[in-house]
């Protein structure tokens, strides 16, 4: 997906909504500034070379806590590897069983749905980690960098929706089935957030070929649009979302502490493919 014109050219944007607020940010000091689409490329390609650090959060509860990015201060050399995204747990979990179920079954739509879901949750994160890299994570998205819906004025900083929109058409959100609700182990049901504010169901055939690394942005969608009335959240009922950093909780600095090491050992010891593909138009990531 990252290889994909239209995802490179999403993050030129932002990196112009942000110099537009910004006007003296690093990458605009020093005796040879940098261009949008260089500052651009090298965050992809190291992103491409060196992915954050995942973390399976089960602190996260709440199912519409699909993920978010604990933001690290940095100067000198940006290194990809020490920053961290966290992806909701229990949903990971669902997703493995999912995985499990469609061998069995031979129905791969639960675990597309679930796969469809964390690709875009990355990406999304991935634009909180671009903010990053721009700020040396010395601040949070400016409230320029946000999506925009026609007609709303103002709101915070939002660098992941706003990556959404430029690349997806739209933000995306999941809810229950309308008539029939949803089982808390399943994904739930996409929906696309137009910049008019009309919620669009997103269409099976689209989660099929993302799922399948078959990429066409902006995502299709049902042409009807759905009274957001209808549409009650996975977590209806539910306590809000929390997010913690979790190398501030004590459980996970024991694990860390213990096997940091070996997990070290592993990960240097593992090949690794530093090519950097450049950016096709459409069509099948090769």
């Amino acid at each position: 997906m990252l290889t994909h014109r239209p995802v490179w050219k999403a993050f030129e944007t932002l990196a112009v909504r942000y110099s537009q607020v910004r006007t003296h940010s690093w990458p605009k000091q020093g005796p040879s500034p940098l261009t949008v689409d260089q500052v651009t490329y090298i965050f992809l390609a190291k992103i491409l070379t060196t992915f954050p650090i995942v973390f399976v959060d089960y602190g996260l509860e709440n199912p519409d806590a699909k993920g978010f990015h604990t933001r690290r201060p940095w100067d000198g050399n940006f290194e990809p590897g020490h920053q961290q995204i966290s992806i909701n747990g229990k949903r990971t979990d669902h997703m493995s069983i999912a995985f499990g179920k469609a061998s069995q079954t031979n129905n791969h739509h639960p675990f597309q749905a679930f796969l469809f879901m964390t690709a875009n949750t990355l990406l999304h994160e991935l634009g909180h980690v671009f903010v990053t890299y721009l700020t040396k994570g010395q601040s949070a998205s400016p409230p320029q960098v946000n999506a925009v819906t026609e007609g709303v004025q103002g709101g915070e900083g939002e660098a992941g929706l706003a990556l959404e929109s430029l690349i997806f058409g739209g933000t995306i959100a999941y809810f229950q089935e309308p008539v029939s609700g949803t089982p808390d182990d399943q994904c739930g049901t996409a929906f696309l957030k137009k910049p008019s504010g009309a919620w669009h169901r997103i269409l099976p055939k689209t989660i099929h070929d993302v799922a399948s690394m078959q990429f066409k942005f902006p995502y299709d969608h049902d042409v009807r649009s759905t009274e957001p009335g209808q549409l009650r959240a996975l977590g209806h009922g539910l306590a809000p979302p929390s997010y913690t950093d979790p190398l501030e909780r004590s459980e996970v600095r024991y694990l860390l502490e213990r096997h940091l090491p070996l997990l070290w050992s592993a990960l240097h010891c593992a090949p690794c493919d530093s090519t950097l593909r450049a950016p096709v138009a459409g069509g099948k990531e090769s």
